[in-house]
């Protein structure tokens, strides 16, 4: 297992599901990992599994959504552990499932207020902070297959993680040359609390759903966490601008 005790990790919306993992596997590295979520109580108790764990931790209550909250946790990780190495962008809401004539405009606000305004405040924050080291720095937002296909019912979500999909290819090619790597991994359906809420709401869906995966069944939090620990090691140091499907085949299917 690579060590990663001279890393310093700043990740959004780590008080479950993927963020977490993507925290815990880091820790159990060593790294130092800063990282943010609307839950006080289960950023605490994250914060404790991470250090267990072997890493440092350092849990900042903030949403994405607020600018200034941003701005504060950016800060507050700077202030702790000297600088940032590597960001992950894994905060994000999505919405139930409603035909798009029945849909409101405010699941529309506040869908992109957190999965595009959110990431774009947020990557803004990071790479200048990256720039100003004069080190190389990595970035990974977490996308989904529905950045790349279009599902009926969840317009509003499809449309913010194309965007996202799409800010990711952008900022690497402009940063590119300042040794600022930003990919974006694409999650199929994974077991995680937003899938599960879905999935009550929709007690047809997982069986329709492991239907259209070619593999038959749902991801785990931990696959993605692999893929996104790979697009920030070395062992990736030429690889930018890419979207990477963690989805069972769906998208190459």
């Amino acid at each position: 297992m690579e060590n990663l005790s001279d890393k310093v990790v700043f990740i959004t919306g780590a008080t479950s599901g993927i963020g977490e993992e993507i925290a815990y596997q880091y820790a159990q590295r060593g790294a130092c990992v800063a990282f943010t979520g609307r839950r006080a109580a289960e950023g605490e108790r994250v914060a404790a599994k991470l250090e267990a764990a072997g890493g440092k931790a350092l849990f900042i209550k903030s949403d994405v959504s607020i600018a200034d909250d941003i701005t504060r946790a950016i800060d507050a990780t700077v202030k702790k552990y000297g600088r940032i190495d590597i960001a992950i962008n894994n905060a994000g809401i999505a919405e139930q499932m409603t035909p798009f004539l029945e849909q409101k405009v405010q699941v529309l606000d506040d869908i992109f207020a957190t999965n595009v305004r959110g990431l774009w405040l947020c990557m803004q924050g990071e790479i200048r902070q990256m720039l100003s080291q004069k080190t190389a720095g990595a970035i990974v937002n977490v996308s989904s297959v529905s950045g790349t296909k279009g599902f009926p019912g969840t317009a509003s979500y499809v449309a913010s993680k194309h965007a996202v999909n799409g800010l990711t290819k952008t900022l690497a090619t402009e940063f590119a040359k300042e040794n600022v790597r930003i990919n974006a991994v694409a999650p199929g359906p994974i077991r995680t609390e937003m899938w599960d809420s879905f999935a009550q709401a929709n007690p047809q869906i997982e069986g329709l759903v492991k239907q259209l995966v070619p593999q038959g069944r749902i991801g785990t939090c931990a696959e993605v966490a692999s893929c996104v620990l790979w697009l920030t090691s070395d062992g990736a140091s030429n690889v930018t601008g890419q979207i990477v499907a963690v989805d069972g085949g769906i998208l190459g299917s």
